[in-house]
């Protein structure tokens, strides 16, 4: 899954939680929201769990739910939590030595794309999951 979609999913998914108020939610019930499967559900709920930002229960009594109070949890910590590669990326092939652009872009473009995805990261940060849910 793209790395925008798996952000999406997870906003959506904490979302869902965020409207349960601690209730345990499975991930059948999430999967209906979302429409997707409930396969797709765990494995971002799974990454999910490994930033602490929501606490898992196996078992018919189980499900999922916030780890932490909706207000405190932002958007750059979940984007944190699903996306592990840069948003933006410069070629990965070796640069034509001999001209001049090709030499150059690539470290142009590297600060231009830092500087971006750091921009988007401070605007995520002042968004919380309270914000989504109202």
């Amino acid at each position: 899954m793209a790395h925008n979609l798996t952000y999406a999913t997870a906003i959506h998914i904490l979302t869902i939680l965020a409207s349960r108020d601690g209730e345990w939610v499975t991930s059948e019930g999430m999967a209906r929201s979302v429409q997707t499967n409930p396969g797709l559900v765990r494995r971002v709920l799974s990454q999910l769990s490994a930033a602490a930002l929501v606490e898992t229960k196996a078992g018919p009594q189980g499900g999922a739910r916030l780890a932490k109070p909706m207000h405190l949890l932002n958007l750059a910590e979940v984007f944190e939590a699903v996306v592990h590669q840069p948003v933006l990326e410069t070629s990965n092939r070796e640069p034509n030595k001999s001209c001049e652009i090709s030499s150059g872009i690539g470290n142009v473009l590297e600060g231009v794309f830092s500087d971006a995805e750091d921009a988007m990261r401070n605007q995520l940060k002042q968004t919380t999951l309270e914000d989504v849910l109202k």
